[in-house]
């Protein structure tokens, strides 16, 4: 029998599959060698590798867009926005190290759904992406490549901004200084097919295209060819909305950041604040086994998962106790979504999220 061959290695990061091809790079799935390779729960501890040739012609603007990348992910630490990890050099080869998330893109997730998204779930999609875009927004980042190919799932179905190969640090960009068209055709709002000025608004459209194909399961300008939907943008040709079942406000606010006029588009905090006051009118029915207790190790029941959740809760319903009972049950929900997935690594932490707010909803005050 042939001796297997040794794993592949870059630098000190042992290759386990490939599972991406990126704008710029391939993307892997990774551990680190010198570190243990298992978290706390007795889990294999994976990174992203995502590896950047530099092309000799064009060496200079490649790397400073590789450049431009790491230096983003270095100051962005928020829990909707992909994590930086390491990074560094051999030749002309660039490697980033960013975590790894499980759950593959949201395009990926969408089209592999028999169904389309109920209202709860693409509310709650929609808030984290919102979340990360506002405080990249607030850092003055300006994404300019927002779509569902760069919205990261983790096993809990938390959502993460990525691939900042084409993002700039600036409050607006002036197309007679910056002539390169950045972004995806499919995805570019009317300033920039237009070689316009343009700002964080166009983040904004682009979020806008995306919560269509969520609501849609396809994109929002779906012609046969580019060179159509690009027409469809330029002559502000929306879309059809009459097929999606979701409650006016809903539809109200993705018509709204498809608006042509940038002006006239709401800015990722307005679209957030929205969301958290925002009552679904259906919900999902849960099954009885998505709340059952997740199969942990006994290292995780612990009395400290206990008092972080319970502390998650108290904090959140004693501060202003039943005065804005909708808007802190939102807060309150959000926070426990992310105590699941980290403390108990659960993968139905939405189900089980959903399942409480609708017990709370339901139950006398």
């Amino acid at each position: 029998m042939a001796a297997s061959l040794p794993p592949k290695k870059f630098g000190t990061y042992i290759c386990d599959e490939k599972i991406g091809q990126g704008t710029f790079g391939v993307v892997y799935k990774v551990t680190k060698e010198e570190q243990p390779r298992q978290s706390p729960l007795g889990q294999v501890i994976y990174y992203a590798l995502k590896i950047v040739q530099l092309a000799a012609v064009q060496e200079s603007r490649e790397r400073e867009l590789v450049s431009r990348e790491e230096e983003i992910l270095k100051s962005i630490k928020h829990h909707n926005v992909v994590r930086f990890v390491d990074s560094f050099t051999e030749g002309k080869t660039v490697y980033l190290v960013m975590e790894y998330c499980s759950g593959g893109t949201l395009y990926e997730y969408i089209r592999s759904r028999n169904t389309k998204l109920p209202e709860d779930m693409f509310v709650n999609f929609l808030k984290q992406i919102a979340d990360g875009l506002k405080f990249l927004h607030k850092k003055k980042v300006l994404h300019r490549d927002i779509k569902t190919k760069n919205i990261l799932l983790t096993s809990g179905q938390i959502l993460k901004i990525s691939d900042f190969g084409v993002s700039r640090i600036t409050d607006y960009v002036d197309p007679s200084k910056h002539s390169i068209r950045m972004g995806t055709p499919r995805y570019m709002s009317p300033e920039i097919l237009n070689k316009e000025q343009y700002d964080q608004k166009t983040d904004i459209w682009s979020l806008g295209c995306t919560a269509y194909e969520m609501a849609e399961m396809h994109f929002a300008f779906d012609g046969a060819r580019e060179r159509e939907a690009i027409n469809c943008i330029r002559n502000h040709k929306l879309p059809p909305f009459d097929g999606i079942k979701y409650c006016t406000d809903v539809i109200t606010l993705m018509k709204s950041m498809l608006m042509k006029d940038p002006e006239e588009r709401p800015t990722a905090r307005r679209i957030l604040k929205t969301l958290m006051n925002h009552e679904c009118t259906v919900f999902t029915a849960v099954p009885s086994e998505a709340v059952q207790r997740p199969n942990i190790s006994s290292e995780a029941r612990d009395d400290t998962t206990q008092y972080h959740v319970l502390q998650a809760v108290r904090r959140e319903s004693t501060i202003k106790p039943f005065k804005l009972p909708k808007e802190y049950l939102e807060s309150a929900s959000t926070e426990i979504q992310k105590l699941i997935v980290v403390q108990l690594d659960c993968a139905k932490a939405v189900d089980i999220v959903y399942s409480m707010k609708k017990h709370f909803r339901e139950s006398p005050p």
